[in-house]
């Protein structure tokens, strides 16, 4: 199965890691002959062993990494290197189940008081694609509750111990419904992390998913013991690709995800599924996220899925900087103003584009409001408040940096170097 990416006259391939390739070949449910031989040949050679764990905990992947070895070859694998994994894998587990209860006792606690609660990601998704909740990493539980809800909801987290990371004012609360899609509440004995949803997305990223639509498919699934909400697959998948596409596809777990979603619904509806994506403007941002299952994964796709991506050069170039960077964590964080171009480009159309840039640039976000609490008859003020902070952040405030940075090296010989300061002369 030929990758897209590797097949590109101008993409620079950079050869993985013999770590970055165990990771790769662990991010799979069920294991194929022929990736098992590839670890079997991988562990005969010389693994950095405390960088291999250190990057399955940041891709998310080390419950993954485990039962593979453990699995398969653990005679390969060095004694102390596999209680180590054994270890944090039953550690997660434990934590794991902890979670689930308290989502569980969430859930119970919204339903008893007429809200209802689409729970996803966490532990639902580890149990209805992964099959087992032991075999994902997550530290928060995300909970979608319809957006006049969110006020009940927040004040029934309160009474249990939760309290609001970010405290909103009151005149900007219907702004920050619509900009915003999360709130997070941290439990102050516990710290366990629910973050409330009304969307799945940001108003300025790609791909405005009809809410409604979502509640209308939503299906039951068993979770621990209970019933609970679950979203249709695919719109789980058109999430997981929206979720993946806005954070560059840091981690490779967000793409184990996709590729066994595809895996586990083997008679997915491509069709009705890009009609979907196309009423939300999220066409690109979903072929992305399949690219990614594809290329590093092998999942299989449709040929005419496949022909769309072949005669989308600039997706190409986003799925290229995303493998890139994937797995050199090394190079710089982009900036602010990439990401924001990054963003625009996976938008469908110019119009899209457009708006997503002007969102992006001059909608007030919280710490517009905080820095300056208006009324709610001066709440235009705080459009001019985002530029100037733009504008500082961007801008002026790298500049100073630079200038004092200057000043405070000294000035330059002829060849670029500092010069000496004359003896008793302090610099």
């Amino acid at each position: 199965m030929q990758p897209f990416i590797a097949t590109r006259s101008n993409q620079d391939e950079v050869p993985l890691r013999r770590e970055d390739e165990l990771l790769r070949c662990s991010a799979r449910i069920s294991m194929d002959a022929e990736t098992a031989e590839r670890i079997r040949i991988l562990l005969a050679m010389e693994i950095d062993w405390p960088s291999l764990i250190a990057a399955s905990c940041r891709h998310g992947l080390m419950p993954l990494l485990y039962w593979h070895l453990h699995s398969l070859c653990p005679d390969l694998v060095q004694r102390e290197v596999l209680h180590e994994l054994r270890v944090r894998f039953v550690s997660n587990s434990a934590r794991n189940c902890l979670l689930t209860a308290e989502l569980i006792k969430v859930l119970t606690l919204f339903e008893n008081h007429g809200i209802p609660a689409l729970p996803f990601k966490g532990p639902v998704l580890a149990r209805s694609i992964y099959g087992n909740l032991a075999f994902r990493q997550f530290a928060d539980l995300d909970i979608l509750v319809p957006e006049d809800k969110i006020a009940q909801a927040g004040a029934l987290l309160c009474v249990q111990g939760y309290k609001a990371t970010q405290e909103i004012p009151q005149a900007q609360s219907a702004s920050f419904l619509w900009t915003q899609y999360e709130l997070p509440y941290r439990h102050e004995g516990s710290s366990t992390c629910v973050e409330l949803h009304w969307k799945v997305a940001p108003s300025f990223f790609p791909g405005a998913i009809d809410m409604q639509g979502v509640w209308n498919r939503v299906e039951w699934a068993e979770l621990a013991g209970s019933r609970v909400r679950n979203l249709s697959h695919m719109d789980m998948l058109l999430i997981l690709c929206a979720h993946g596409g806005r954070h560059l596809w840091e981690k490779l777990e967000w793409i184990c995800g996709v590729a066994e979603l595809v895996r586990v619904h083997p008679q997915m509806n491509w069709e009705l599924l890009f009609k979907q994506a196309r009423d939300a403007g999220s066409e690109r941002v979903l072929l992305l996220g399949l690219i990614m299952a594809h290329d590093l994964l092998e999942v299989e796709i449709p040929e005419e899925v496949r022909r769309r991506i072949r005669e989308d050069t600039p997706l190409l170039d986003l799925a290229a900087l995303a493998q890139k960077r994937l797995f050199a964590p090394n190079l710089p964080p982009l900036t602010a103003m990439e990401r924001c171009f990054y963003h625009v480009r996976l938008a469908d159309r110019w119009p899209n584009r457009i708006r997503i840039l002007t969102r992006m640039m001059f909608l007030p976000r919280y710490h517009d409001w905080i820095c300056l609490e208006l009324p709610m008859q001066l709440s235009f003020l705080y459009f001019p408040i985002r530029i100037g902070r733009l504008l500082w952040k961007s801008a002026l405030a790298p500049c100073l940096r630079q200038t004092h940075r200057v000043k405070k090296i000294g000035p330059t010989s002829k060849r670029g170097r500092p010069t000496r300061a004359p003896a008793g002369i302090a610099r």
